[in-house]
């Protein structure tokens, strides 16, 4: 009998520390979050702005989806951003500069889409800066 639960305490040690290396093999999989400032034209407003990257082109080109804030004419709304790394184009390595990022670029979305009257939908687009990332 005391063997049996040995056998079942080893067990249980070794799936417990696979299961501890397959988490955090799943955090290091999942994208980090972007989080800036978006300037609506449409709106003449600011807004809060959270993105994910999509596809990185050549190290420095970024194409975002994300959410941004609501503002007075238009709603919360999912968004696409094309952005430039500015920080890893000028190719700048200070320890501090993986969290902090600098990412000016053009955003457009809408928030409320009317199908039977497009006129009336919720279109929103303008500036964007991503300031920061958010690394699990």
């Amino acid at each position: 009998m005391k063997k049996l639960i040995l056998v079942m305490a080893i067990l249980l040690a070794s799936s417990c520390a696979y299961a501890e290396v397959n988490i955090s093999n799943a955090l290091k999989s999942i994208p980090a979050l972007k989080q800036g400032i978006a300037f609506s034209l449409a709106d003449s407003k600011i807004n809060y702005l959270m993105t994910t990257k999509i596809i990185e082109i050549g190290g420095i080109i970024n194409v975002e989806g994300g959410y941004a804030g609501d503002s007075e004419n238009t709603g919360n709304k999912f968004v696409g951003v094309l952005s430039v790394n500015l920080i890893e184009a000028g190719q700048i390595n200070y320890p501090i500069l993986k969290y902090i990022q600098f990412c000016p670029g053009v955003y457009a979305g809408f928030g409320n889409i009317n199908i039977k009257d497009l006129q009336e939908s919720e279109f929103d687009y303008g500036l964007s800066a991503t300031l920061f990332e958010v690394k699990f």
